[in-house]
Protein backbone atom coordinates (compact mmCIF):
# COMPACT_ATOMS: atom_id res chain seq x y z
CA UNK A 1 0.00 0.00 0.00
CA UNK A 2 1.39 3.33 -1.06
CA UNK A 3 2.11 5.94 2.28
CA UNK A 4 0.53 9.16 2.94
CA UNK A 5 0.63 11.69 0.28
CA UNK A 6 3.08 14.91 0.80
CA UNK A 7 1.85 17.82 2.32
CA UNK A 8 0.65 20.38 -0.05
CA UNK A 9 3.49 23.03 -0.73
CA UNK A 10 3.04 26.75 0.56
CA UNK A 11 5.17 29.81 0.08
CA UNK A 12 6.91 30.57 3.45
CA UNK A 13 5.48 33.34 5.15
CA UNK A 14 7.68 36.34 4.11
CA UNK A 15 9.28 37.82 7.29
CA UNK A 16 8.98 41.78 5.82
CA UNK A 17 5.29 40.36 6.24
CA UNK A 18 5.20 40.08 9.76
CA UNK A 19 7.54 42.86 10.44
CA UNK A 20 5.59 45.13 13.54
CA UNK A 21 6.43 48.42 11.25
CA UNK A 22 5.12 46.74 8.36
CA UNK A 23 4.07 50.53 6.39
CA UNK A 24 7.88 51.64 6.42
CA UNK A 25 8.90 48.57 5.64
CA UNK A 26 5.85 48.10 3.34
CA UNK A 27 7.27 51.28 1.26
CA UNK A 28 10.91 50.20 1.31
CA UNK A 29 9.66 46.65 -0.21
CA UNK A 30 7.68 48.98 -3.12
CA UNK A 31 10.78 50.98 -3.44
CA UNK A 32 12.65 47.67 -4.19
CA UNK A 33 10.00 46.49 -6.70
CA UNK A 34 10.40 50.04 -8.55
CA UNK A 35 13.87 49.69 -9.16
CA UNK A 36 13.77 46.96 -10.85
CA UNK A 37 11.55 48.57 -13.27
CA UNK A 38 13.88 50.22 -16.11
CA UNK A 39 11.73 53.44 -16.41
CA UNK A 40 11.53 54.22 -12.97
CA UNK A 41 14.53 52.54 -11.67
CA UNK A 42 16.38 55.94 -11.26
CA UNK A 43 13.42 57.67 -9.41
CA UNK A 44 12.58 55.22 -7.10
CA UNK A 45 14.97 55.51 -4.30
CA UNK A 46 14.44 59.52 -4.58
CA UNK A 47 11.20 59.67 -5.24
CA UNK A 48 8.77 61.23 -2.33
CA UNK A 49 5.81 59.03 -1.46
CA UNK A 50 3.40 61.07 -2.85
CA UNK A 51 5.18 61.63 -6.03
CA UNK A 52 3.25 60.71 -9.06
CA UNK A 53 4.58 57.54 -10.96
CA UNK A 54 3.26 58.27 -13.75
CA UNK A 55 5.34 61.42 -14.36
CA UNK A 56 8.36 59.61 -13.15
CA UNK A 57 8.24 56.76 -16.10
CA UNK A 58 5.33 54.53 -15.32
CA UNK A 59 3.64 53.26 -18.05
CA UNK A 60 0.44 50.77 -18.35
CA UNK A 61 2.87 47.64 -18.68
CA UNK A 62 5.00 49.09 -16.13
CA UNK A 63 1.83 48.71 -13.85
CA UNK A 64 1.22 45.24 -14.78
CA UNK A 65 5.16 44.31 -13.84
CA UNK A 66 4.69 45.91 -10.78
CA UNK A 67 1.66 44.65 -9.82
CA UNK A 68 2.76 41.09 -10.55
CA UNK A 69 5.77 41.52 -8.27
CA UNK A 70 4.31 43.26 -5.40
CA UNK A 71 1.60 40.30 -5.99
CA UNK A 72 4.89 37.87 -5.57
CA UNK A 73 6.54 39.81 -2.56
CA UNK A 74 3.84 40.63 -0.37
CA UNK A 75 1.69 37.00 -1.48
CA UNK A 76 -1.71 38.93 -1.96
CA UNK A 77 -3.82 39.30 -5.08
CA UNK A 78 -4.65 42.57 -5.86
CA UNK A 79 -8.64 42.89 -6.50
CA UNK A 80 -9.89 44.43 -10.21
CA UNK A 81 -10.91 47.19 -7.71
CA UNK A 82 -7.74 48.27 -7.39
CA UNK A 83 -6.14 47.38 -10.75
CA UNK A 84 -6.78 51.24 -11.82
CA UNK A 85 -4.11 54.33 -12.47
CA UNK A 86 -4.73 55.74 -9.22
CA UNK A 87 -3.66 52.63 -7.62
CA UNK A 88 -0.41 53.24 -9.05
CA UNK A 89 0.12 56.57 -9.19
CA UNK A 90 2.20 56.81 -5.92
CA UNK A 91 4.15 54.54 -3.65
CA UNK A 92 2.10 56.04 -0.79
CA UNK A 93 -1.12 55.22 -2.85
CA UNK A 94 0.47 51.41 -3.09
CA UNK A 95 1.18 51.28 0.46
CA UNK A 96 -2.53 52.45 1.60
CA UNK A 97 -3.89 49.30 -1.49
CA UNK A 98 -1.18 46.90 -0.04
CA UNK A 99 -2.07 48.28 3.85
CA UNK A 100 -5.56 47.27 3.38
CA UNK A 101 -4.80 43.69 1.61
CA UNK A 102 -2.46 42.87 4.47
CA UNK A 103 -5.22 43.73 7.20
CA UNK A 104 -2.91 46.94 7.95
CA UNK A 105 -3.45 50.63 9.43
CA UNK A 106 -1.44 52.86 7.67
CA UNK A 107 0.81 55.54 9.67
CA UNK A 108 0.50 53.09 12.57
CA UNK A 109 1.91 49.88 11.89
CA UNK A 110 -0.24 47.70 13.74
CA UNK A 111 -2.89 45.23 12.59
Amino acid sequence: MPGPAPPARRRAPRPHVRHRERTIDTQDQIRLVLREMPKLADAAAVLPADADLWSAGMDSLTSVQVMVRLEDRFDVEFPDATLTRETFSSIAALTKVLSDLLGEHPGTGAS
